[in-house]
């Protein structure tokens, strides 16, 4: 009776600890460490009621029978609350909805700045086009970072200088589901149907030649890039940044999605596979040095391409890509001469 009650007081020491470690944890400012933290400390805290649980029902029986099953269900508890809480949790690490009003009203104060609101099978989408050179000139359609948002990217683009690797073209930024105005929630399904939704909508404007639509795409935008290359006619392809799949981004924050685990990624996004059916000609920018997408896995993308020009840069991380004076002149020749 007496083991019995120190087991009780122990298993309410430990939930209690564990309790005041998920409240640290979730209100960390760091959301990849809150994120992650989340996951593991469910994980842990599954398994010890499990297996305090099997323990109290196993009280009256042998010790070693006893140990066995708490640890079997402490095991087994473990493994389908990390399964389950990494497949719902893990694709939020992705994505970081947000909308900028400042950038938005300065964008609105422009002339040259279009606003625009399309009203689509993927839902209503919000975004800018920016005429940055006379209509029928050619169109960029960008896809953009998971941290960025259409008003402040385009005014960023204004106020570094960073148009002039788009001269002579257009520029178009649609929202992201869930970012912006735009409806909805992003995800591998959504982020499909919003690619191909915009391509089409812009395709169809008066001042659109359809024949002489590029597409770019930057890190997780990429995938969107990719996606709609392989499913649409475009002119050209730039990928900055591209991953080959999701399984690559997994990786990138916690290297264990491998065999079986791999199961677990629910943001698969196959550029590589995508790949393989864009006839455009592209250009695949890629740094040794960054942290977030691997040069592997840009590198294994750009493999897949059939009509590609690799350009691999060294001394800049995931997010100096732009103010690579060399990145800019790269764009700048690729989209010229694809201009004709």
């Amino acid at each position: 009776m007496k083991s019995n009650r120190a087991a009780l007081v122990a298993g309410a020491v430990l939930a209690a600890a564990l309790l005041a470690a998920l409240v640290a944890i979730a209100t960390s400012s760091d959301e990849l460490v809150s994120a992650l933290g989340l996951i593991a400390w469910w994980t842990v805290a599954v398994a010890v009621v499990l297996g305090f649980a099997a323990f109290l029902a196993l009280r009256r029986r042998g010790g070693a029978l006893k140990v066995a099953a708490t640890i079997v269900a402490a095991a087994m508890g473990a493994a389908v609350a990390f399964s389950a809480s990494v497949y719902v949790a893990a694709p939020s690490l992705l994505f970081y909805p947000h909308f900028d009003e400042e950038s938005f009203a300065q964008l609105q104060a422009q002339p040259q700045a279009e606003e625009l609101a399309l009203d689509t099978g993927a839902g209503r989408l919000s975004g800018w086009l920016l005429h940055n050179a006379p209509d029928g000139a050619p169109l960029v359609v960008y896809f953009y970072g998971n941290g960025q948002n259409a008003a402040p990217l385009l005014t960023g683009f204004q106020n570094n200088d960073r148009l002039g690797a788009f001269e002579g073209y257009n520029i178009a930024v649609l929202d992201y589901p869930g970012y912006g105005k735009t409806e909805g929630e992003p995800s591998e399904a959504s982020l499909k149907a919003f690619g191909l939704a915009v391509y089409d909508a812009l395709a169809e404007r008066d001042d659109v030649d359809p024949a002489r639509m590029a597409v770019f795409g930057y890190s997780i935008g990429t995938g969107v890039a990719t996606y709609v290359a392989s499913q649409r006619d475009v002119d050209s392809l730039v990928l900055m940044a591209p991953y080959a799949s999701g399984y690559d981004l997994y990786n990138s924050m916690l290297d264990v999605f491998h065999g079986p685990l791999g199961a677990l990624v629910a943001f698969r996004m196959e550029s590589a596979e995508f790949a393989r059916d864009v006839e455009a000609p592209s250009l695949v920018l890629t740094s040794a040095d960054d942290e977030v997408v691997p040069s592997a896995s840009s590198e294994r993308l750009a493999a897949a391409l059939p009509r590609c020009t690799l350009a691999t840069y060294e001394g800049f991380g995931h997010n100096e890509y732009w103010a690579s004076p060399e990145v800019r002149a790269a764009i700048t020749d690729f989209l010229a001469r694809e201009r004709g």
